[in-house]
């Protein structure tokens, strides 16, 4: 009983994957298969301002951001702490005692390459972006919803 429950649950997941992707305009995933022919085991999202692409790369996981009109606007490589530059580190340990970091990563678009960190707070989240010397090049605050619990 165990092995059907796990094989509905399987089949169910992988055809919510399967409409999600034929959802994706075909536009969009010819411009990611541009920029990653290689990448394999895509999952597919659909935002408001447009779509993700998430994939294991041989660096990591990455993430690729297109707007509403399959323009590339962004990547990002989830890296773990101990491959963050110094500089950002210092930053963070400085500005940000006791914050619980969730993510460590590299971004960059057309123009640039910068380093991002996003912490969780009791009442917000907040996310930034820093060059390799640790410098704030900017700061997204999300709060959080007094309804919906930290989980």
């Amino acid at each position: 009983m165990k092995r059907f429950a796990l094989f509905f649950w399987f089949s169910v997941l992988g055809i919510g994957i399967y409409v999600l992707e034929a959802r994706i305009p075909e536009f969009v995933k010819q411009q990611f298969t541009q920029l990653y022919p290689q990448a394999e085991s895509l999952i597919w999202e659909q935002e408001a301002d447009g779509y993700t692409a998430t994939f294991q790369s041989h660096f990591g996981l990455k993430k690729v951001l297109f707007d509403v009109q399959g323009e590339w606007l962004e990547s990002e490589l989830k890296l773990d702490k101990t491959r963050m530059p110094v500089p950002v580190l210092r930053y963070i340990k400085e500005k940000h005692r006791g914050a619980d970091f969730t993510f460590f990563g590299r971004a960059y678009d057309r123009n640039a390459a910068w380093y991002r960190v996003e912490s969780e707070y009791d009442d917000r989240i907040v996310l930034k972006n820093l060059d390799v010397e640790g410098r704030l090049l900017n700061e997204e605050i999300i709060q959080r919803s007094a309804s919906i619990p930290n989980i």
